[in-house]
């Protein structure tokens, strides 16, 4: 009964007050008028007193949910950088990747680079064989002119 372990987060009247209120004692709920003849104080002051009590509890259900939440994001928090200083992993495009797959990824891309660099070189040594084979028959076709002219 975990609502009945939180009613202690509240003073013991609250807690009585809500209990009788709400029947959590299993003899049935009672009105707001019972509830005051039994503590001595008006219906107005057990629908106060009941209503500060919710405030708390409420308030009490949200420290607990939003510590939890943070307890866990420092958990996992926590891993990951400790997994990280030992190197054992590291992040790639929101992709956790081991110290192997770093490795293999590193590879790949100098393998890349690689082609792109040769096939770049290969297309340059090209361009200028065609330059030069094209200066060539340009020297080899002006004596011929010159030597047709005269």
């Amino acid at each position: 009964m975990e609502g009945l372990h939180t009613l202690h987060t509240v003073d013991k009247r609250a807690e009585e007050i809500m209990i009788k209120r709400y029947g959590l004692d299993r003899q049935g709920d009672m009105s707001l008028s019972e509830v005051g003849e039994i503590f001595g104080v008006s219906r107005e002051r057990v629908r106060q007193i009941e209503q500060e009590a919710t405030v708390k509890l409420r308030r009490n259900k949200t420290l607990k949910a939003l510590a939890e939440e943070i307890r866990k994001g420092e958990d996992a928090l926590e891993q990951k950088t400790e997994a990280i200083r030992k190197g054992q992993e590291t992040t790639w495009l929101n992709k956790t990747l081991t110290c192997e797959e770093r490795v293999e990824k590193r590879r790949e891309y100098q393998r890349e680079y690689m082609i792109h660099y040769h096939e770049k070189r290969r297309k340059q040594r090209a361009i200028l064989a065609q330059r030069e084979q094209e200066q060539n028959e340009a020297i080899q076709i002006s004596p011929l002119t010159l030597s047709q002219k005269a």
